[in-house]
């Protein structure tokens, strides 16, 4: 399935292209990632979260969301990851705000 998407340009000149929001399929692989280390109580019929989300849950959910969302980084497609995470930290930063304001549509930017 063809899908809309976007170009970027960091501050540091990288361009990178990303799909314009998440499937379905694409947001439980990154619901998956963030729920993974978490645990959970029942109160009222509602499950919350007992514990914050760790280090490492916010890595897997970061890696999840750049597999699901970024189409290339300066041109190319391979070792996205890897190569999103040798960014300079700026621009990662830059690159993860993008990718949160895809997964989260409705939630208000804060700039």
């Amino acid at each position: 399935m063809d899908r809309e998407t976007k170009e970027i340009t960091t501050s540091g000149g990288h361009k990178i292209v990303l799909k314009t929001y998440l499937t379905a399929g694409e947001s439980r692989t990154v619901n998956a990632a963030i729920f993974e280390g978490a645990k959970f109580r029942f109160e009222d019929g509602t499950a919350r979260m007992e514990e914050g989300i760790s280090g490492m849950v916010m890595n897997s959910m970061q890696d999840a969301l750049i597999l699901s969302l970024v189409v290339s980084l300066n041109g190319t497609a391979d070792n996205l990851v890897e190569r999103c995470l040798d960014l300079p930290e700026r621009d990662f930063e830059e690159l993860d705000k993008a990718l949160r304001e895809i997964s989260n549509p409705h939630e208000e930017k804060k700039d």
